[in-house]
């Protein structure tokens, strides 16, 4: 059978070359369902890379808001939500969010669009996690992806990203299109500032861990 990897790396140049470059995420997490291949992204447990993250073990004050973007089946969303937060998840993929929703009650978890973004979301989140999303576009959207996920915080708001670590060996067709340091730099920007940045080192290569906060 086909691995959703496999039809990921089809789907997506599909969807980049006829101009809608986040379109192949419905269409893969569809097929998914449909058994055409695996499902993307299932995962019962965190990522190893939001989980040991102190930013998140911290237990938040009551009534602090997380998002979690591009959710996905929302593996990241509960453990923020066993943490403590207020946790609003979004994904632009019908199918992610219902799958999702059956799997995470508690989570306030919606289709939406990183690129048309509700009102009601913008500048309303004391934690922004972004695993992976930005690093799923290709490189024309990246300066509106970045922005967009920026525009999430709330005054005093932490930002986590983790992104594959680009370098000159990487496949530059993607999906994933990893990022470089001017790319991570980038999601600071006005009263954005870096506050730590690592690179983790795991089986699949090394990736970026970086927390950024707006004043």
């Amino acid at each position: 059978m086909t691995t959703w990897q496999q039809q990921a790396d089809v789907l997506a140049g599909r969807a980049v070359a006829a101009g809608r470059p986040a379109a192949w995420f419905e269409e893969l997490y569809s097929a998914g369902e449909a058994g055409e291949h695996d499902l993307p992204w299932d995962r019962s447990e965190p990522s190893p890379l939001v989980s040991a993250w102190d930013a998140v073990q911290q237990p938040p004050h009551g009534g602090r808001r997380a998002v979690v973007v591009g959710a996905g089946l929302g593996a990241d969303a509960r453990l923020l939500l066993a943490g403590g937060w207020q946790v609003t998840a979004f994904d632009i993929s019908p199918t992610a969010v219902r799958l999702a929703a059956d799997r995470s009650p508690g989570v306030d978890i919606r289709v939406a669009d990183l690129f048309a973004l509700p009102a009601e979301l913008v500048g309303a989140f004391d934690l922004v996690l972004e695993v992976f999303t930005v690093q799923a576009l290709p490189r024309t959207e990246r300066a509106g992806a970045t922005a967009a996920v920026r525009s999430l915080l709330a005054p005093g708001g932490r930002l986590l990203v983790i992104q594959r670590v680009w370098d000159d060996e990487n496949d530059t067709s993607g999906p994933p299109w990893p990022l470089s340091a001017a790319d991570i730099d980038a999601f600071a920007d006005g009263d954005v500032t870096l506050e730590q940045q690592q690179t983790v080192d795991t089986a699949e290569g090394p990736y970026w861990r970086v927390q950024f906060r707006r004043a």
